[in-house]
């Protein structure tokens, strides 16, 4: 994973519970975050998707180190996040950002997948403009039809 703009590694984000009097049980935990591993280049996006309660805030803030992790990797640029002291971190922030689901762009439950990530645009294959069009009701690309992705 050499080269990456965010390498993740084994990052693990655990919550422990509280016994009596308030003394953390180190026996006793919910793994929010556990065992993840993501390298993203220069230039590329990531998105988390997942359920609700699935750790996708979490796994964000943890990277970003708005929560502490238990355990793992997190390298921006080559330097370990995670060994990095207060300040110094709070100055890389100004280089890394976490993007909120806005729940009133969440995906639609009546759209197709194939329709929300296609919406009317042109594809174009070179740079002589020899594409074709993807209409919402044309046929997906054969690759998409592979993955499950319906045309509606």
């Amino acid at each position: 994973m050499s080269g990456a703009l965010l390498e993740v590694h084994d990052l693990k984000t655990f919550f422990y519970r509280r016994g009596r009097f308030g003394v953390l049980r180190t026996d006793d935990y919910v793994a929010a975050v556990d065992g993840v591993d993501v390298s993203v280049g220069e230039g590329e996006t990531l998105g988390i998707v997942g359920e609700s309660g699935c750790g996708k805030t979490t796994l964000g803030r943890t990277i970003l180190r708005l929560l502490p992790a238990t355990s793992g990797s997190v390298r921006y640029r080559g330097e370990e996040i995670l060994r990095l002291s207060a300040a110094a971190v709070r100055a890389k922030r100004r280089e890394m950002q976490m993007i909120f689901q806005d729940l009133g762009a969440a995906l639609n439950p009546k759209m197709r997948i194939y329709r929300r990530f296609h919406p009317r645009r042109r594809l174009r294959r070179g740079r002589e403009g020899g594409g074709r069009s993807l209409h919402p009701h044309s046929t997906p690309p054969p690759r998409t039809r592979e993955c499950g992705w319906r045309d509606s």
